[in-house]
C-alpha cells in the first residue's frame, strides 16, 4: 500500500484561520512539499467547531474559519494534482457542546431523544455549567463530551460521517484522535467503511501507551502514531542515553509491529523537540535516526526549520502556530538541506530503509552505530551526541550523508553532534 512508505506532513490548519478560505493558503505549501518528498498531508481538524477543532460541532461542515466545503474540495483537487494524498483528522471521542445532540439534551433534558449518545447522562447531579444534569468528559473536561459508543444511532451516525468525507472531498484517509478509547467493535465498523470501494484508504489511530500491536492488523488501523519513539528520541538526546533509544528500537522493530508505525519529532500536542532537546546540535541526529529507521516518516508543519514552542500551562497556542510560506528562508536552511537530503536518501535506498533488518553494532551512553541490511545492501548510520570525538570503526564505500565529521589517511571521526549514513 502506499502508506507503507510514505512521507508525511502534517499541518494544523485552525493556525491558518485568519479570513475567509485561509485554508486555501496551504495551496501555496505544495511546492515546498514537493522539495521535501512529502506523499501525503495530515491535517488536524478542519470541521466546524467552537475552539480548537476538537470539539466539533458539525462533521459534515469545514469550519467557517477556514472557509466552507468547497474550499476543502478544491485543496484536496489541489493536492492531488501535485501527486500529494490527503489525510484527516477524525475526531469520533467526543464532540463539543455545541453539538446539535448535545443541544438537544440542554434544550430538553429528561425529554431528549439523544439522552443516549452521551456517556453517563445523570439527572441527579449538575456540573460546571450548571445544565441540570452530568455526563462524561473527555479526562473529565465538561468541554469534550464523550459519545457512547454502544448506542447503534451515534455509531450509523458517524459512519455516515466517513462516507460523506470519502464521496465528497475524496481524500485518502483519516487519523482518528484518541482511537486508544474507542471500542474494538466500533473501530472494526469504521474499517469497513473506510476500506469499502477503496482497499488503500489509509487509517491511523492515536495511541499513546500500550501495546501497539492490538490496534494495527486486518480489521483495526493500519498504522498508530508512535510515542514511543517518540520519547525516546527526546530522552535519549536530553539525557545523553542512546541505551533508551536502542531498546526501544530493538522492542519494536524485532519484536512488534514497528515497520507499521507512524513515527513523528513533533506534533500539535507535544511540546517541540528545538525547544526541549538541550543542545540543538543533536536535532540533526534525531532527524538522521527518523529517517533511517522504517515504518511512516512525519514532519510537523515547522519541524524542517528546527520551529519552537512549549505548552505553557493548558495553553498549547505555541505549539500550533502560523507559518508564512515565503519567509521560511529567514530560519534554520542547514537543517531544511539536511532534511531534504535525508528524504531523497530514503527514496532512491527504499529497499533497505524500509524493509531492511536493523542491528546494532555498537552502543555507548553518547554513540550509537546500527546498520539497515537487505539481501547484500547495506547502509550504516554512526551517531555521536557527545562533546568528544569518536573514531569511526568499519570500512564503507559511499557517504550519503554527514554532518561534523572528519577523514584522514588514517582515521575516520565523528566530531562532537556529528553522524553519519554511509553505504557498507
Amino acid at each position: 500500500m502506499w502508506f507503507e512508505r510514505a512521507n508525511f506532513y502534517q499541518f494544523y490548519p485552525l493556525a491558518y484561520a485568519h479570513g475567509p478560505y485561509s485554508l486555501s493558503e496551504l495551496e501555496m505549501w505544495s511546492e515546498h512539499l514537493k522539495s521535501l518528498r512529502i506523499d501525503a498531508v495530515y491535517l488536524s481538524p478542519l470541521f466546524e467547531s467552537i475552539s480548537h477543532g476538537y470539539d466539533t460541532t458539525d462533521y459534515f461542515k469545514v469550519d467557517p474559519r477556514l472557509g466552507d466545503n468547497n474550499t476543502l474540495i478544491n485543496l484536496v483537487n489541489h493536492y492531488h494534482q501535485n501527486g500529494i494524498r490527503v489525510v484527516l483528522d477524525c475526531v469520533f471521542n467526543h464532540v463539543g457542546r455545541e453539538f446539535f445532540a448535545f443541544k438537544d439534551l440542554k434544550e430538553n433534558k429528561e425529554r431528549s431523544k439523544y439522552i443516549n449518545w452521551f456517556k453517563n447522562v445523570d439527572f441527579s447531579k449538575n456540573n460546571g455549567f450548571n445544565d441540570g444534569f452530568c455526563y462524561d468528559g473527555w479526562e473529565g473536561v465538561d468541554e469534550l463530551v464523550l459519545l457512547n459508543h454502544d448506542c447503534p444511532e451515534v455509531v450509523e451516525y458517524l459512519l455516515s460521517a466517513v462516507r460523506f468525507w470519502k464521496e465528497t472531498f475524496n481524500i485518502d484517509g483519516l487519523r482518528f484522535d484518541v482511537a486508544y478509547s474507542l471500542p474494538q467493535q466500533f473501530i472494526h465498523r469504521i474499517n469497513e467503511v473506510c476500506k469499502k470501494g477503496s482497499p488503500d484508504f489509509f487509517t491511523l489511530g492515536e495511541v499513546i501507551h500500550g501495546d501497539y500491536s492490538k490496534f494495527v492488523g486486518e480489521g483495526l488501523f493500519d498504522s498508530v502514531t508512535d510515542y514511543e519513539l517518540h520519547q525516546a528520541l527526546y530522552n535519549s538526546h536530553k539525557t545523553n542515553n542512546y541505551f533508551e533509544l536502542n531498546h526501544t528500537i530493538k522492542r519494536q522493530f524485532l519484536e512488534g509491529v514497528g515497520y507499521k508505525l507512524y513515527n513523528f519529532v513533533d506534533n500539535h500536542d507535544v511540546d517541540r523537540l528545538a525547544s526541549k532537546i538541550g543542545n540543538k546540535e543533536n536535532l540533526y541526529l534525531a532527524y538522521a535516526i527518523l529517517y533511517t529507521l522504517p515504518g511512516i516518516v512525519s514532519l510537523y508543519n515547522g519541524d524542517e526549520w528546527g520551529a519552537e514552542g512549549m505548552k505553557i500551562g493548558s495553553e498549547d497556542s505555541q505549539l500550533r502556530p502560523y507559518f508564512y510560506i515565503n519567509d521560511l528562508h529567514i530560519n534554520n536552511p542547514q537543517l531544511l538541506t539536511m532534511i531534504r537530503r535525508l528524504a531523497e536518501i530514503r527514496e532512491e535506498h527504499s529497499d533497505v530503509l524500509f524493509d531492511g533488518s536493523i542491528k546494532e553494532i555498537k552502543l555507548e551512553n553518547e554513540y550509537y552505530c546500527y546498520e539497515r541490511t537487505l539481501n547484500e545492501k547495506t547502509i550504516r548510520i554512526y551517531l555521536n551526541q557527545g562533546d568528544d570525538s569518536h573514531n569511526i570503526e568499519g570500512d564503507f564505500t559511499k557517504m550519503l550523508e554527514g554532518r561534523n565529521y572528519s577523514f584522514n589517511r588514517t582515521h575516520n571521526y565523528l566530531l562532537p553532534h556529528g553522524f553519519l549514513i554511509v553505504e557498507v
